[in-house]
């Protein structure tokens, strides 16, 4: 027993020691990724790797020990996150914004939908110079919704502002991998596999890219017929089919492009999808952001007007 005390007390210093300059950090996570990516392998320290192995035998030996000679409650927690689980990365905030899907979906979600990342870049999908922003909610997709493959990821880049527009590139998805349409709007979102989970993306402006040639708001957006409920912050909800309709047609008739930017400080406009899926814009003044910046009074105006 006092072999074992005089360990458990040793531990967290030899600990510190051991492991003094070794850091997990989200740097080294995505570093690994790139590394995995491109087929190489990644050099791990010996001294490191001695050091970790020595602590795992020490746990090993000394759990056994704790379970039977201390009290319940008595000491720390030990827990773990898979290493891959990029979500998991995700601050509480952003998380914050997790909604119910399905028929009737949630439309009070917390947060924002849209995935904010690790770095000044958000996890995205770029698709010859097509944007595609990681969303929190849904945490998977079912393969009933899934269209048709839209290519394979031929670039993986912590820098995709750097690639060129003639690629399907990813800071989150690895080469190799397809990303797919969802049925009937692969205009608006796409999914692809992340960690083993196919994830679902929506198409946003990025680093000053949204819209292409001819393109309108209902090219980023394809909704119509696909509403089953509109939510806007600090105003309320709208369900019923028939001013859905108008609301949309208000929005796809007169919304006006400004520029490829987005809005900050801004409320949250949410669109439930009869598939059981969510899109988002940012509303501020007379003005919606998602791929690119529009401006659109005649809808806000009655968005506010009839929103319970």
């Amino acid at each position: 027993m006092t072999d074992v005390s005089d360990m458990l007390s040793r531990l967290p210093d030899t600990a510190g020691r051991g492991l003094a300059g070794l850091q997990a950090d989200a740097d080294l996570k995505r570093r690994i990724r790139v590394k995995a990516s491109e087929g190489r392998t990644t050099r791990v320290s010996w001294r490191y790797a001695a050091v970790a192995a020595a602590a795992v035998l020490v746990m090993t030996l000394l759990i056994p020990s704790l379970n039977a000679f201390s009290p319940p409650g008595s000491l720390p927690s030990i827990t773990s996150q898979p290493a891959g689980d990029l979500s998991s990365g995700l601050d509480e905030g952003h998380l914050g914004g997790m909604i119910s899907v399905g028929k009737g979906s949630n439309l009070s979600a917390a947060g924002s939908l849209w995935a904010d990342g690790d770095g000044a870049t958000f996890p995205l999908i770029g698709i010859k110079g097509r944007f595609y922003r990681l969303l929190t909610s849904p945490d998977s997709v079912d393969t009933s919704l899934l269209g048709q493959s839209l290519g394979k990821t031929n670039e993986y880049s912590l820098e995709p502002s750097l690639s060129q527009n003639n690629v399907l590139v990813s800071n989150l998805v690895t080469t190799g991998h397809d990303v797919y349409g969802i049925r009937g709007m692969d205009g608006t979102l796409v999914a692809a596999e992340v960690d083993g989970t196919m994830r679902l993306f929506q198409r946003v402006s990025f680093n000053g890219t949204a819209i292409q040639g001819r393109e309108r708001l209902e090219d980023t957006l394809q909704l119509r017929g696909h509403v089953s409920g509109i939510s806007l912050d600090d105003a309320g909800q709208v369900t019923d089919p028939d001013t859905i309709g108008r609301l949309l047609g208000l929005l796809f008739d007169h919304a006006t492009y400004e520029n490829g930017g987005t809005l900050t400080s801004a409320r949250k406009l949410l669109f439930a999808l009869d598939n059981g899926l969510t899109v988002q814009m940012l509303v501020k003044n007379d003005r919606l952001a998602g791929c690119g910046v529009w401006s659109c009074p005649e809808f806000l105006e009655e968005m506010e007007a009839v929103a319970k």
